[in-house]
Parts: structure tokens; sequence; C-alpha cells
């Protein structure tokens, strides 16, 4: 019986009877050098287990999560954008407060939101301008082509916008 390297590429069969989990080659990490690798993320599918990993939830690998939670006042809203690809994006622009401030600093972030599935498009509509909202999401980094060559900028992608028009808690982000 053979034993796979640690820096074994081979691609595994799980039906071949002649690998066992014991001999599954291990992937080393890649050293890391400067600002090196970024662990990766994968989208779930929507068969994964729902109350587990949800549609479109993140698998987490290696222990690293993206998952963000804003509360605040949206300021913003955009109409639909119906890209060439055929996607349909509306954006929006939420206000949230900072938790400690110190002298001469900003008291509340604006974070731009995307919204990519219909139901998340349809939730930020129903919470309309200057109303609360929480929208729970990703962080993502997007690149464009901008006059002055390639851009990027952070956004949240939402998985979900839920009104908190009826909670009576403080007010993060308001007014």
């Amino acid at each position: 019986m053979s034993t796979a390297t640690p820096t074994s590429t081979a691609t595994l069969n799980p039906t071949d009877p002649a690998v066992t989990p014991a001999e599954a080659p291990v992937a080393e990490p890649a050293p890391s050098v400067g600002r090196g690798p970024i662990p990766e993320t994968d989208v779930a599918p929507d068969s994964a287990t729902p109350d587990v990993a949800g549609a479109g939830s993140e698998v987490v690998c290696g222990g690293a999560v993206n998952e963000v939670r804003l509360v605040g006042r949206l300021s913003a809203l955009s109409e639909p954008h119906v890209l060439p690809s055929g996607d349909s994006v509306v954006t929006l622009r939420l206000v949230v407060a900072r938790g400690v401030r110190r002298p001469r600093q900003p008291s509340v972030d604006t974070i731009d939101v995307a919204c990519w599935t219909p139901d998340t498009q349809r939730d930020a509509a129903a919470v309309g301008v200057d109303g609360r909202a929480e929208v729970v999401g990703s962080l993502r980094r997007r690149f464009f082509r901008g006059p002055g060559g390639p851009q990027s900028r952070y956004e949240v992608e939402a998985r979900s916008v839920r009104s908190l028009a009826d909670d009576q808690s403080s007010d993060p982000g308001g007014r």
C-alpha cells in the first residue's frame, strides 16, 4: 500500500476502491509572502443543507467567514439596472452609526449595498428611502474600468434585507 505525499496534486475519485481516506493527498498551504494567497470560499448550491448552509450562504473554508450584518438608515435606492448579461441589480446606500467615536471623527459610515436577487430588490424597495433596515450579506471587492483606468470598490452583496420600521430599539445610523 502506497502513501500519498503532502504535495500530491492527484485528483481523487471517491468511487475508486483503491484509495482510502487515509491515503487521500493533503494539500499543503502555500507559503505566505507579502499579501499572500487568500483562502477561497465557494457559494453553496441551493441543494446544500438548508438549515446549515442555506441557499446562497457562504461555505466556510479553513475557518474563514465572510458575513456582514448592518443596521441603519437607507439613504439612497437606485432603480433596477439591467446589465449586458441580462442580470438586474439594485444598489442602495445604508448609513450606519459608528459605535465609539473619537474627536473630529465621523459619527456614521455610508455603505454601498448591491441587491442581486429579486427577493432582496423587492425587500429593499419595501423599506424605502429613509427607512430603517437590517442587511445581511458578504463583503465583496468589485473591479471595473473607469475613466482613469482599472478601479475597485468594496460593497456588501445583500443576502437579505429586512425592514426595521416596527423595531423600537435605538436608531443606529438614524437622524
